[in-house]
């Protein structure tokens, strides 16, 4: 490998482009970076190697986004024109805040305690409909 290439590696390794972006943009093989960047005391580690650098890199990539689309969301509150787009941004928020909450170590599960929760309070009024409605169709 001439010289030339050796600099232009070891500048795109130093500037923090992988060692894979670098063998593809310069058209030679990642081990011929590797090995490149080895000679000159630069030590390259894949992601798998570095677990909690990439974690935590991908926590920040997160929050970050999470912010951008609660700032987008924020902007079509005014817009919602019809009850169907304000429903799909309500539910898009919801699932938004959920996913903020998790990202913050929140609690994101809600357990109901004790009966006549929700569900047993909607399956009795179902159930009353259901003997009406067999009622008015018997008479």
């Amino acid at each position: 490998m001439a010289r030339v290439d050796h600099a232009a590696i070891l500048a795109a390794l130093r500037e923090g482009e992988s060692q894979n972006a670098v063998a593809r943009r310069l058209g030679c093989s990642p081990g011929s970076v590797n090995r490149v960047a080895r000679m000159n005391g630069i030590e390259c580690h894949s992601i798998q190697k570095r677990p909690d650098a990439a974690a935590t890199y991908s926590l920040e990539r997160r929050l970050a986004l999470l912010d951008k689309v609660f700032a987008r969301a924020e902007a079509l509150v005014d817009a919602a024109a019809t009850p169907h787009q304000l429903q799909a941004l309500a539910i898009a928020l919801g699932v938004l805040i959920d996913k903020r909450r998790l990202e913050d170590g929140d609690v994101t599960q809600r357990t109901e305690v004790g009966g006549g929760g929700a569900r047993e309070r909607l399956a009795q009024k179902l159930d009353e409909l259901a003997v009406r409605r067999a009622a008015t169709a018997a008479s």
